[in-house]
């Protein structure tokens, strides 16, 4: 099986189990899978300044979005933090747990929505994990056995407000013009790749994430990666290569020549520019904790509910070791009693005996 097939078998999965949880909603709820969004990014190579992102399934509930992505791939090294992921094959791939962040803040850039009632799950179809959390607030790590439950509880949430309608209106729109931009991703997905690649073979560093910008210090445009053939001075080598550099994206239309090459022995680097996340651009911070939902609810219930058992366990184990104590004490006070009734018995023998001699003086007695 090719990788794209078993890509295609995980999102066949996903959207079987989630079809399966929506249709108890009665069609409260919709569903959209494979949306593909464009937003300003210092990749946005071949669009000008623009570059696509594609959501796997999103989940639009009256009071709540849920974006899943869905990975069916096995890891040698998969650390929450890292930016990439090692693949049992040697492969490095992007983290999708911070992918997943990233098309959190997306979405919430292009519909305008308030990220604390976004939530995000990290569908780990081939990998078992050990923990529900990441370090993002509003985010789950689930395998296959764990999905279908806690989807369920977390669509189950109400809160006081319910989200604008035109929500899904605008989706319907975006769902439509997703199609056509499938290609235009792809290439993307590519050129990205090729950058990030490039940039880190000769910045020993990626630098840049997926969806950050870069304002030009001259006419306030953006800056993005342009590509030419030219000689690598830099490295000593005068052989053609494809290099890349940062350059105003409004060059073509009022000729902004504002230009950094990638290392600092010209002048200027990658690493001197000031780049803006888009966390930063949406004004967004990280909350404390993930916001409270149904699943958070059972979540916090299970656990209650361990600790009780504990608790539970530690009583009944005090309660036998004491009926174990008691039984003890109860058999030591009987021995006890039989001793004494012992030795009161050969008290009484003895005094009975002593009543049958009579003292004379000293220590001479006479039977009476």
């Amino acid at each position: 099986m090719t990788k794209e097939e078993k890509g295609q078998e995980g999102e066949k999965i996903a959207r079987d189990i989630i079809q399966k949880v929506v249709d108890c909603y009665k069609g409260e709820i919709n569903v959209y899978n494979n949306i593909i969004l464009e937003l300003p990014s210092v990749f946005g190579v071949s669009s000008n300044g623009i570059i696509t992102t594609e959501i796997d399934h999103l989940i639009i509930t009256p009071y709540l979005i849920v974006l899943i992505e869905t990975k069916n791939e096995a890891y040698l090294k998969c650390d929450y933090k890292d930016d990439y992921w090692l693949l049992m094959n040697g492969d490095e791939v992007s983290n999708p747990i911070k992918q997943n962040h990233m098309h959190k803040m997306a979405l919430c850039d292009v519909l305008h929505v308030d990220p604390k009632i976004v939530f995000t799950i990290e569908l780990l179809l081939d990998t078992c994990m050990d923990n529900d959390y990441s370090e993002y607030s509003n985010d789950y790590i689930m395998n296959k056995e764990k999905f279908e439950e806690s989807l369920t509880l977390l669509l189950s949430t109400k809160y006081k407000d319910k989200l604008l309608p035109d929500i899904n209106k605008q989706l319907e729109i975006i769902e439509k013009k997703s199609l056509s931009l499938k290609k235009k991703h792809i290439k993307n997905i590519n050129t990205v790749k090729d950058i990030m690649k490039w940039i880190k073979t000769h910045e020993k560093a990626y630098i840049f994430s997926f969806l950050d910008t870069v304002k030009c210090p001259q006419c306030g445009s953006d800056l993005v990666f342009r590509k030419n053939n030219n000689p690598d001075f830099i490295r000593n080598n005068k052989r053609k290569s494809k290099q890349y550099f940062l350059g105003c994206k409004n060059y073509f239309v009022t000729g902004c020549e504002m230009r950094v090459n990638y290392s600092d022995k010209k002048g200027s680097g990658f690493k001197t520019v000031s780049k803006t996340s888009i966390e930063e651009r949406i004004g967004w911070r990280e909350l404390d904790k993930t916001n409270m939902n149904i699943l958070e609810s059972y979540k916090f219930l299970l656990k209650e509910n361990e600790e009780l058992k504990s608790q539970t366990e530690m009583i009944k184990s005090d309660l036998k070791y004491n009926e174990e104590r008691i039984k003890r004490v109860t058999l030591e006070n009987k021995n006890l009693i039989k001793e004494n009734d012992e030795i009161k018995k050969k008290n009484e023998e003895l005094q009975s005996k002593q009543f049958q001699f009579k003292h004379l003086f000293w220590k001479l007695y006479i039977k009476d």
